[in-house]
């Protein structure tokens, strides 16, 4: 198809797109949207009504099991108690089930779901769950609103209740739901119609590439440089609309073209504008590293003097930044979103960790090509020990700039400089025209520069965020007071004096206190205080307890406070100098006055909770929305007053650091390493010092880092070296045999290697989650035997305690180190350390519905997979025995929030170790294979070389090769072959020499011919006269003239013949072409207008350098002597690789060759000129062809002749 109609086309579409994109981006319509999420509505109830009608019919058959799916969850309820439950995360309340009739919407803790109720013949009834939304009342990474998607086309809707008086009705046959409200600006059409505007629209756009792509080849036939400009204008100009527009983030918002997961600046809005960057400056760079030999204004640099150094001083400059681009590449992630990259922290590869790794990788063949370019460029521009020269400018340049622009790149300095020391010394950046093995290892040295580079790179960012984090959380959480909660806690103070349910429960001795406890909790403590450990102390008129967890009266609790803390705010206290276990400490206190008279205090003292885990995932209580968490699990931390005041982790202070560290003005700076471990220091206003240490990372972790990468570039090595054997084979061209050995032996250890370290992590997993599993059951088990005494006092209707055994519970939870909770046999929970799990709405208080089924069935414990929000985690049950009549009186749950977290560390550490195993296993096969290559190739290079020898000119020698192998049977075919050869060689010189005499014979009688003829008619002439008695002496001396003259063309012709007979045989070497024709032109220079341009450095070739020097001298010579008239001769000398030849071509302006002459220029004695023996061209092709050469012209008679030397390049 021609451009022009593809372009048209392209607009076209990419106009349809955008008219889609517009249809999709209209207001939505609320009507539509409602009838839109009716319509799936519908479609899940009739879901819910299959499922229910085939659970009711096992239920009535006696099947007692609830099948659960991610659509529904079921529930059978009879009379005041809560049978069966297919799903314990979010069960409706009791009372809800009870009440419902028929189908109703439930909005209860931050959850939004549809409930339906069917009654069994038993008077049991079965309740159906739809859930529609969920609004987590605490947000972090694990927990963040939740949709059905299956029912709501967007995530941004609310639900509201049938009866309210705002929001359209979501109806099904006149039955109401729910209300729905939505934004006014947001879009009206469905992701179907926003996903086909994006498809035509990137289609559009792709065909206007794909047309400047093809513009670009066309113009690049001639001007290669204008088509790089074109392509960089037009790519640029592409992407700029694209992000400008927002496209694709405007009509659907996925994490990958998402802000709020990473934006640097408005070219890089999202990561997935990052990936589609990189793509275009891949696309780019590629056509540079492609062309740039054939650039007009690269080789019109290379060819003046003064500007070669300009040229040079740049191409070293931009080789440094070129190996610095793909740690910009990390530090723009790094700095601009939370994706790690660093192996060694997390091993789950999300979509934006994926992209971010293909834009790494992207990052690295970008700078492989634009490194090469400018190595090459760096070489071409000046000579061998000129080099250095400009390579220290260049490096100079390159430290002035980044020092000014304070990025960071002394690593990428001394990386850039040993990685372009180790290519121009062993001379691989000649090796990308032909592949071969030498490719692919300039190629696996590229990649281990890169990866070093980029590790280094990914280890400062890591080890500078640690340390920023620890700094943050020795400022935020052992330094800092809270002033925001500091202001909430004073206003629900007084929200909680004036609250008229708490002043009548408190104040009447017949109501239960618990629900005053309850609300303060769940109204007027907002999510921010979830960070808080809180407790809810209530005391009498006159300071006495009143069901507290301690016996600690009003007046001794407050007198506490007032002697070791300040009063920020009216009723509010914050501890300065908190106990050793406590960072930050409040106490709250209202009094609760009712119709004038002292009713009591509501005391809230709050604690905030340790960051470091010890028996509790605390990031599942932390708001993010409030208290950034800052991922540093393994910290320890100290405050010092005028001692160590306290100190928390496994770092031991006391005997291990010293105060005079604290002077070091380095540690509150940017930390010190002291040993194994990092610390750092924060100063507070009252001289307290907060010190906060994390161990170093070991070096087996950052070598992973370096061996993942290793092996993600090897991965896409090969990837490439399959596709380039495609394209090899339907080529037809082959690689050579050590090439084909080596890359062999590579992929037969690679593939292998690859399959075992995955099989052998995903054993270690296995294995190592088995261990987990065991040694928690083992602690499970220990901690319910000793639970089973308390559990059996509780159970005792005449002992029961339920705050006694809460208190019991938590204590021996606290010794074991563990969150424990306890369920009746049933199931229904009756206790727990950890009751903000439940508070929250993050768990309902009942047991897994399996682990109550197995147990009844007589397992005595077992793990069960559990889920809060996205965290997974495992929960180990046991059953609880009466000590005394061994029957059941309970069930313990203990959950495992750090398992995953557990496993996920076990299995980093295998993944390193597998990983440098590889990486070093690897590295030590790439030199044994060019070992075992050599080796096995010796004999095929011994051959080689005697075949290279044979000739019919000389002896030629048998070879010795002692094994009898299949090359020993190769050799004795060659000597046989050699001992025929010298028979045939004899009779072929004998038969050789009567035929060169013979055509020399010819070829001498011809020419003598010529001289002698007219001798013969002078002397015929004179004779005649002679007969004829003339006078003859006037006609003598001219006769006389004429015979001394055929004589001495007879002698010319005879010294012509005995110089071409003569000619020696070429002294073949090695010749450096470049300087050769330099000091050609230099010669001739002073003769006419004479020019040489070429675009590289040193070119080789095999030759007889004197005999090269006349043959291109005599090309020179006969381009200035073929001169028009008034047209002065200028001569132009360029050298191109052509294939595998090497081709120098003179081009002169002179008058031309004629046609009918062009095929006798290369016969000797045959000449267009008065003078010469006609033997220059013959001789040179002789010479030519010696040297396994070609010389060959083109010629338009009068406008010039270009005469074409080929020689065969030298092969790695």
């Amino acid at each position: 198809m021609r451009p022009g109609i593809l372009l048209i086309l392209s607009i076209l579409v990419l106009l349809a797109g955008i008219g889609i994109g517009l249809y999709a981006l209209r207001p939505a319509a609320p009507q539509a949207v409602a009838s839109q999420i009716a319509s799936h509505l519908e479609d899940e109830l009739d879901a819910l009504d299959a499922a229910a009608q085939r659970i009711t019919a096992g239920l009535e058959a006696g099947d007692s099991t609830l099948v659960d799916s991610e659509r529904h969850h079921f529930y059978l309820v009879h009379g005041e108690r809560l049978l069966l439950w297919s799903d314990n995360v979010l069960v409706p309340p009791l009372r809800l089930m009870r009440e419902t009739t028929d189908t109703r919407l439930v909005k209860v803790s931050g959850a939004d779901y549809i409930i339906r109720r069917w009654t069994l013949s038993n008077g049991a009834y079965l309740v159906g769950q739809l859930p529609l939304a969920r609004q987590y009342t605490i947000r972090n990474d694990y927990l963040n609103p939740e949709w059905n998607r299956r029912i709501f086309p967007r995530a941004n809707i609310s639900i509201l209740e049938p009866s309210a008086s705002i929001g359209t009705p979501v109806c099904i046959a006149d039955n109401c739901y729910f209300r729905i409200s939505i934004l006014p600006d947001e879009p009206g059409a469905n992701e179907h119609t926003r996903g086909l505007a994006i498809a035509v629209i990137a289609v559009g756009i792709g065909g206007l590439f794909f047309v400047l792509w093809r513009r670009t080849e066309l113009v690049g036939r001639t001007r290669p440089d204008l088509a790089f400009v074109m392509l960089l204008a037009g790519t640029w100009l592409i992407r700029y609309g694209m992000t400008q527009a927002d496209f694709p983030g405007m009509f659907i918002r996925f994490d990958l073209f998402d802000p709020q997961y990473f934006a640097s600046s408005d070219l890089n809005r999202s990561l997935g504008d990052l990936l589609l960057n990189t793509i275009a400056l891949f696309s780019v760079c590629y056509y540079l590293f492609r062309n740039y030999a054939r650039f007009r204004s690269i080789r019109f640099l290379l060819s003046q003097p003064m500007l070669r150094p300009a040229l040079a001083l740049v191409a070293a400059l931009l080789f440094f930044f070129s190996i610095l681009f793909p740690s910009i590449v990390i530090q723009t992630v790094y700095n601009n979103s939370g994706i790690v990259l660093d192996i060694a922290q997390s091993l789950r590869f999300d979509a934006l960790r994926v992209t971010a790794q293909v834009a790494l990788i992207l990052s690295w063949v970008c700078a492989f090509m634009v490194a090469h370019v400018c190595m090459r460029l760096l070489i071409s521009a000046s000579s061998r020990y000129v080099v250095a020269i400009y390579l220290i400018a260049g490096a100079v340049l390159f430290t002035i700039i980044n020092e000014m622009s304070g990025q960071i790149y002394r690593p990428t300095l001394v990386i850039g400089v040993a990685y372009f020391l180790v290519i121009y010394l062993t001379g691989f950046y000649r090796r990308l025209r032909r592949v071969s093995y030498a490719t692919f290892t300039y190629l696996f040295i590229v990649i281990v520069t890169l990866a070093i580079a980029s590790t280094v790179t990914i280890h400062d960012f890591t080890r500078k965020e640690k340390i920023e984090n620890q700094f943050r959380f020795a400022s935020n959480y052992l330094i800092d007071r809270d002033y925001f909660a500091e202001y909430l806690l004073q206003d629900a103070a007084r929200k909680i004096a004036s609250d008229a349910f708490i002043q009548s429960r408190i104040a009447s001795p017949f109501l239960g206190k618990e629900a005053i406890r309850q609300k303060v909790r769940q109204v007027f403590l907002p999510s921010y205080f979830n960070k808080y450990d809180v407790e809810i102390l209530l005391f009498g008129p006159g300071g006495t307890p009143i069901n507290n967890r301690t016996q600690v009266t009003f007046q001794e609790l407050l007198s506490a406070y007032d002697a070791d803390g300040t009063s920020p705010r009216e009723g509010v206290y914050y501890a300065s100098n908190p106990a050793s276990d406590i960072t930050q400490r409040y106490l709250v206190v209202s009094e609760i006055v009712r119709s004038g008279v002292p009713a009591g205090y509501v005391v809230l003292e709050l604690l905030l909770k340790k960051i470091i885990p010890e028996n509790v995932y605390p990031e599942l209580l932390i708001d993010n929305r409030f208290q950034q968490y800052y991922r540093v699990h393994d910290i320890s931390y100290a405050v010092y007053g005028r001692g160590l005041l306290y100190s928390s982790g496994t770092f031991n202070y006391e005997r291990m650091f010293r105060r005079e560290y604290l002077g070091d003005p380095d540690i509150h700076l940017r930390g010190i390493v002291l040993g194994d471990y990092v610390h750092v220091a924060v100063e507070d206003g009252n001289n307290r010092v907060a010190v906060v240490s994390s161990p170093v990372a070991p070096p087996q972790f950052i070598l992973a880092n370096f061996s993942f990468l290793l092996v993600l570039g090897l991965s896409v090595l090969l990837v490439f070296v399959l596709i380039q054997g495609l394209i090899t084979l339907i080529g037809g061209s082959t690689l050579f045999f050590s090439a084909r050995i080596q890359l062999m032996l590579n992929l037969a250890f690679f593939i292998p290697l690859f399959v075992v370290s995955a099989t052998t992590l995903r054993l270690t997993s296995q294995a190592s989650q088995e261990q987990l599993n065991s040694e928690y059951l083992g602690k499970s088990r220990s901690f319910g035997t000793q639970l089973e005494v308390m559990l059996t006092q509780y159970t005792d209707p005449e002992e029961r305690d339920a705050l006694n055994f809460e208190n019991q519970l938590a204590d021996l939870a606290r010794m074991f180190n563990l969150d424990a909770n306890v369920y009746d046999p049933e199931g229904h929970l009756l206790a727990s350390s950890q009751p903000a799990i439940f508070t929250n709405g993050l768990a309902s208080p009942y047991s897994d519905e399996e682990a109550v089924r197995r147990i009844r069935q007589g397992e005595n414990q077992m793990i069960i997979t559990e889920r809060v929000g996205s965290l997974q985690y495992n929960v180990s049950y046991v059953s609880l025995k009466s000590p005394v009549t061994g029957t059941l009186i309970g069930i313990l749950g203990v959950p495992f929030f750090q398992s995953q977290a557990s496993l996920e560390k076990i299995q980093i550490r295998a993944l390193a170790n597998i990983l440098n195993v590889f990486a070093v296993m690897f590295i030590v096969l790439l030199v044994l294979s060019y070992v075992v290559s050599e080796w096995l190739t010796f004999p095929l290079h011994f051959i080689t070389r005697s075949l290279s020898r044979t000739s019919l000119t000389k002896t030629n020698q048998p070879l010795t090769w002692d094994a009898r192998d299949e090359i020993g049977l190769m050799v004795r075919e060659y000597n046989n072959m050699v001992y025929k050869l010298e028979e045939s060689k004899a009779e072929l010189e004998r038969s050789q020499r009567e035929r060169a005499w013979r055509e020399i014979a010819q070829q001498v009688a011809h020419e003598i011919k010529n001289p002698l003829t007219p001798m013969k008619l002078t002397l015929q002439q004179l004779e005649r006269q002679l007969k004829n008695g003339g006078d003859v002496r006037d006609k003598i001396p001219k006769a006389l003239d004429s015979l001394m003259a055929q004589v001495d063309t007879l002698n010319e012709i005879a010294s012509s013949f005995s110089t071409f007979a003569k000619m020696p045989v070429p002294d073949i070497q090695r010749v450096e072409l470049v300087g050769l024709l330099k000091r050609i032109v230099d010669l001739h220079g002073q003769s006419g207008a004479i020019t040489f341009r070429h675009s590289q450095g040193e070119v080789e070739v095999l030759g007889d350098p004197q005999l090269l020097g006349r043959i291109f001298s005599n090309i020179i010579l006969n381009a200035f002597q073929a001169e028009r008239p008034g047209t002065p001769i200028r001569v132009d000398i360029s050298l191109e690789r052509v294939g595998d030849n090497w081709r120098i071509s003179f081009q002169d302006n002179g008058k031309g060759i004629e046609p009918e002459v062009a095929d006798r220029v290369f016969v000797p004695h045959f000449s267009t000129k008065r003078s010469g023996s006609g033997l220059g061209m013959a001789i040179s092709r002789q010479g030519i062809e010696q040297m396994n050469g070609s010389i060959y012209f083109t010629s338009k008679p009068g406008e010039g002749t270009t005469f074409f030397v080929e020689l065969p390049a030298i092969r790695p």
